[in-house]
This record gives structure tokens, C-alpha cells and sequence, in this order.
């Protein structure tokens, strides 16, 4: 009921997205800690209930091919830690847990983020990410996160949430998206053996995020005229 004059689209605010220098930083410090620089990762990033079960038979399987392979599976609610570490615990995958500070080893193979504020740094960590509440009937969270690193983004069908966004992004060739295990673990196999698809995901990625940056901006031009002045 809004006249269309009255309506101006000025983008999604989560374009905008910043990453902080202490993000980027922390991260480095993990990888030298941990002597992760020659190890192939992945970030399974805010898991919800029933996702994290095919995250590990996903990762099972890509350890069949890639033995050094890690995955850094970080659950959505900080209610679950203990119940993923357990799930995790009950797969015999060699895991460590953030909050306990313990080293990542060369045998660990799952590296449990249980940790708050910390994603961003997990996932410029990462050589791959899957984006999870959409594996399943959640709606997905952001694939402009990992992208926005630099790091090719995976998605489950369950995108609703995102779904303009997420519409461009595999338009462009920047998301990928998998049904169930055995697809996500072909995917992340692709992306940690192909280094031209990665460059490929990365770029047009990068090239979307970019195309629609600018909303904070615009919405300000707009109210500035109509705030008192100073």
C-alpha cells in the first residue's frame, strides 16, 4: 500500500561486511601454534541439530583421500558443545577441544570450536567452508562470511533465509550447494585438490560481494536530510 515513489531499494546491509586485522590475526596465530600452514581445512560452520552427523560422515570420507584433512566443526548454541563433543567422541575421529587450549596435533582430525565470537577467525583458517542451518530445514545462515575471506562457501538446500543472496552467489559460481554427505565431501575433495576452482570460487565471490557493497552508505544519504542539523 506504500506509493512506489515513497520505496527506495538501497541493498542488503550484509554486504557490507568488515574484517577486523585481530580476526585475520588470530587465525595466523592458530596456524603457526598449531602447524596447520600444509594441512588441508575446512570449517563446518554454525551447525544446528542434525547436521553435525553428516559433517563427520562427510569428513570420514574425505580422510579416505585426504589423510591430513581437518575439519573445524562449529556448532550454532553454545548449549551443544557438550553434546557434539560427545558425537564426536562416539566417531573414534581424534578430536581437541578450543575451550581446553589443547594442541591441534598431526593425528587430530577434528578440531572442536566451542568457543563464542571466535567464527570469523575459524573460518580465515579454512580452505573451504559449509554454511550450515541448511542441511537442515533451518534456512541457512551467511555465505557472504567465508566468502568475504576469500574462502569458497557450501550450502545445503535448505537456504531460505538467503535465498536472493545465495541465487546470485551460485549465478556467479561463488556457492556450491550439496544434499547430503557424500556430495560435501566430493566438494570439499574438488576445492582442496583444484586450485584453479578454488581461485575461481574465491573471485567470484569477492566480485559479488563487491558488485553490492555500498547499502550503509546509501541508507545514510537518505536520512541525513532528514535529521535535525547540528
Amino acid at each position: 500500500g506504500v506509493p512506489s515513489a515513497c520505496v527506495v531499494i538501497t541493498g542488503s546491509l550484509k554486504f557490507d561486511i568488515k574484517i577486523s586485522a585481530g580476526q585475520t590475526a588470530l587465525a595466523q596465530g592458530w596456524r603457526e601454534q598449531h602447524a596447520l600452514c600444509n594441512r588441508p581445512i575446512w570449517v563446518a560452520a554454525s551447525t544446528h541439530p542434525g547436521e553435525d552427523e553428516p559433517m563427520l560422515a562427510a569428513h570420514a570420507q574425505l580422510l579416505q583421500r585426504l589423510p591430513d584433512a581437518l575439519l573445524i566443526l562449529v556448532p550454532r548454541h553454545p548449549e551443544r558443545f557438550q553434546s557434539v563433543a560427545e558425537l564426536i567422541g562416539a566417531t573414534g575421529l581424534s578430536t581437541v577441544r578450543r575451550s581446553e587450549q589443547t594442541p591441534v596435533r598431526a593425528e587430530t582430525a577434528v578440531w572442536l570450536g566451542d568457543s563464542m565470537g571466535e567464527l570469523m577467525s575459524w573460518l580465515a583458517l579454512a580452505d573451504a567452508a559449509f554454511v550450515g542451518g541448511s542441511l537442515v530445514p533451518r534456512g541457512g545462515h551467511n555465505a557472504l562470511e567465508p566468502l568475504a575471506l576469500g574462502v569458497p562457501a557450501l550450502t545445503g538446500p535448505h537456504d531460505f533465509n538467503f535465498a536472493s543472496i545465495n541465487a546470485e552467489l551460485r549465478a556467479a559460481g561463488a556457492l556450491q550447494t550439496v544434499q547430503d554427505a557424500a556430495e560435501l565431501a566430493q566438494a570439499l575433495h574438488d576445492l582442496m585438490t583444484d586450485p584453479v576452482l578454488a581461485q575461481l570460487r574465491r573471485e567470484a565471490g569477492l566480485r559479488v560481494i563487491a558488485a553490492n557493497q555500498g547499502a550503509v552508505a546509501r541508507q545514510l544519504a537518505l536520512l541525513a536530510p532528514l535529521l535535525p542539523s547540528a
